[in-house]
């Protein structure tokens, strides 16, 4: 479930020892208290008027409730007596950052901004602990499982362990320089302690202060980590996921899987005290429940994109969707189903930044950051070749993937090609850059004759695909960066946009210029596209406006703006009658062809789109985006159902609009209300298919449904603990 109530980030958590509540802290300045069974809250929001709530900790007897304030108070709440005042327990000088219940449930540990701990006799409140040596703000404090040793993390890299009845410390464990500790916790039997920080996680050995394992996660930063009750797994706070490890007492090696579906960074990642669940809570004001076993929620997290999609294409037959990722992947999808028709196309050392696919369905080609253009097997998902170009009249080099055993080899003389390393002949590929360099934008020919690709380096390459060689005019200069590069529909003609805005146009044949470039005024052309008769070609740039322009004259012949934000990409429908464009407002826009008129806004994206396409048929676009996700929707508006309709009611729900959370019908019913959290997973009318690393599926049970005016038919009377019972 996701908890939605806190009005700004939720800066910790905690469970009760029996796991039906959970406490929160907000930056709102308040504690809430959550019911497990149902995820709403049990009584209404306490606070103590001393500003954001930085942490808090459940007692062991979970009758009450400590907290730590901005302003330097910590606060005990008895919850079953119902006080709604806190008892405030006075002493640091800065904000409290951390707060723990010792297992013995007697002394309440806090850590604060004024750099010490606090130990607080919770039985006579006068009496306090104060323990000092950190020299840098304290951010975090645990108790060990027999409540004897306290560990706490500084600003100052270190990690401390201390004698909880005498204050005294024991033991001062250093991080690599810049390792602000934020967090730190125990093992289960008290005999390792971890801590977290800007360099990952890191164990030691309480007895002797040995390191015993280093972790890193996707960001690194750890804001929060802790050990499941038995001691396999450890949940930690990983940027904007949570990672849940297993450890290599159970495994060869430590390994770790990320739980996606928080939008913001998150700051609190906790266990239920029985293991069965993770409880997370972020920046983006929620706190989520997760399945452990799993690691899955209400959200699934199939096999799918990990980073955002760049570049997404579509096969010439419709039936596939080749899609490249932030995470260096190159995915080929089921665009019916979504399921992946190949295992991911892996090797490029950075974000594979463009996708393509042959008109003869035989290749994909790629371009990647910091990497060269790829081809590779469409059929199989082998990897053919790297395409690389000449760097000089006598100086060449091999590039080859990474591969066991594979080799990067220099040498000077064309004629020695092929004779100092032994490599299967494909792999060979020839560059004349000074050293790789990102490539923007990958595109066949629609003859499939030609491959060519544009870099940061100012060039077009070509390529011949029947002779398995560089054309003989490659490469094509510009005069900036190349971002975007696009053949007619007959194949004429390839053009090329930059990052100074000149669109940039020669014959496919010849590499011979057509004309001079076109400039669009714009800081840079993200990309670019042919109309299919071809006497048209479309930009769209940083400035946010949509350039049509003349083939014939070279002048604009219309402009599509108001969009107040880059547009990223730009696609014609097969037809010639509609435009797509993505971009920075997270929508894709469709667009009259004639006379640039807008025609729809499609939403369901949550950041920005980078990349459209239309299906040969020109009935669907599909678009992919910073979220993560691919969606494919229908150009023309949705029919609509009639209300007595007995069509499968999710068709109904898909062709229901959204307004405000609510799916409504077409005669304005309401018909499901979606939690904020799921509102971007459910397709809308026009979507008819997400593809996504995380996804929500909705399903109806054995009872059925209704639907019309006769509301009493949502209802039976043979519920067993009741005498009715909603369906």
């Amino acid at each position: 479930m996701t908890l939605v109530g806190h009005e700004a980030a939720v800066n910790s958590i905690s469970y009760s020892s029996d796991g039906r509540f959970i406490g929160s802290g907000s930056m709102d300045g308040t504690v809430r208290i959550w019911d497990m069974r149902t995820g709403e809250e049990t009584m209404v929001p306490l606070s103590s008027g001393d500003g954001s709530v930085w942490a808090v900790s459940y007692a062991p007897d979970g009758k009450g409730l400590v907290s730590g304030t901005e302003a330097g108070v910590v606060c005990v709440w008895r919850l079953l007596a119902g006080h709604k005042t806190p008892q405030r327990l006075l002493g640091h000088t800065a904000a409290i950052t951390s707060v723990a219940w010792s297992p013995k449930g007697s002394i309440a540990a806090s850590a604060s901004r004024d750099t010490t701990l606090r130990l607080w006799n919770l039985e006579s409140p006068e009496i306090c602990t104060e323990l000092k040596g950190h020299a840098d703000v304290v951010n975090a404090v645990v108790f060990s499982p027999d409540g004897c040793t306290v560990a706490s993390g500084s600003d100052d890299c270190t990690l401390r362990l201390w004698c909880s009845s005498t204050g005294k410390s024991l033991r001062q464990l250093l991080f690599h320089d810049s390792g602000f500790v934020h967090c730190v916790g125990f093992s289960p039997d008290g005999t390792q302690v971890i801590g977290g920080s800007a360099l990952g996680l890191n164990l030691w050995k309480c007895s002797n202060g040995k390191r015993t394992l280093s972790l890193r996660g996707r960001s690194d930063l750890a804001l929060s980590v802790q050990f499941s009750s038995d001691g396999q797994y450890l949940i930690s706070a990983d940027g904007n996921e949570v990672r849940l490890w297993t450890l290599p007492r159970y495994t060869f090696k430590p390994s770790s899987v990320a739980l996606f579906g928080h939008t913001d960074t998150v700051r609190a990642a906790i266990f239920s005290p029985d293991g069965l669940y993770i409880a997370s809570g972020s920046d983006d004001h929620t706190i989520r429940i997760w399945t452990a076993s799993t690691g899955s929620s209400a959200i699934q997290v199939p096999s799918g994109n990990n980073g955002g999609v760049n570049s997404v294409a579509v096969s010439f037959d419709g039936t596939l969707i080749v899609s490249g990722s932030s995470d260096g992947s190159v995915r080929v999808w089921n665009i019916l189903t979504g399921e992946k028709e190949l295992s991911p196309l892996l090797g490029h050392v950075g974000s594979v930044r463009s996708v393509a696919a042959s008109s003869d369905g035989h290749l994909i080609a790629s371009g990647a950051a910091n990497d060269t253009a790829w081809l590779w097997n469409a059929r199989s998902g082998e990897l053919i070749r790297t395409l690389l170009r000449k760097r000089g009249l006598n100086t060449f080099v091999l590039s080859v993937p990474m591969m066991p055993g594979a080799k990067l080899v220099m040498w000077a003389t064309p004629g020695s090609v092929g004779s100092l390393v032994k490599l299967p002949q494909a792999l060979l590929g020839f560059s004349y850059s000074n050293g790789l360099k990102t490539v923007h934008a990958v595109n066949f020919s629609p003859n499939a004759q030609w491959l060519a690709w544009g870099s940061r380096d100012n060039t077009v390459c070509t390529w011949d695909v029947a002779l398995k060689k560089p054309t003989s005019f490659s490469p094509l200069t510009c005069a900036h960066a190349v971002l975007s590069v696009v053949f007619s529909t007959d194949s004429r003609l390839i053009a090329a946009g930059d990052f100074g805005g000149y669109v940039h146009i020669w014959r496919a044949e010849t590499g011979q210029r057509t004309r001079e470039p076109l400039w669009a005024n714009a800081d840079l052309l993200n990309s670019i596209a042919f109309s299919p008769d071809g006497r048209r070609i479309l930009s769209g740039g940083g400035d946010g406006i949509g350039r049509m322009w003349s083939l014939l004259t070279g002048e604009q012949v219309f402009t599509m703006g108001g969009l107040d934000n880059p547009i990223c990409s730009v696609a014609y429908s097969s037809n010639g009658r509609l435009i797509g464009t993505g971009g920075y407002v997270n929508t894709v826009c469709l667009w009259d062809a004639v006379g640039g008129t807008l025609i729809a806004k499609l939403h369901g994206h949550t950041s920005v789109v980078n990349s459209v396409a239309f299906t040969p048929d020109g009935e669907f676009i599909v678009s992919g985006s910073d979220d993560r996700a691919i969606r494919v929707s229908a150009v023309k508006a949705p029919a609509v159902i009639p209300p007595d309709s007995n069509i499968d009611p999710l068709e109904i729900l898909y062709s229901a609009s959204d307004q405000d959370g609510w799916r409504v019908g077409p005669a304005g019913e309401l018909l499901l209300w979606v939690p904020l959290a799921y509102r971007a997973h459910l397709r809308g009318s026009s979507c008819t298919l997400i593809i996504e690393a995380q996804h929500m599926k909705v399903s109806f049970g054995d009872c059925g449904w209704s639907r019309g005016e006769n509301w009493t038919s949502c209802w039976r009377g043979d519920a067993s603990n009741a005498s009715y019972s909603r369906v």
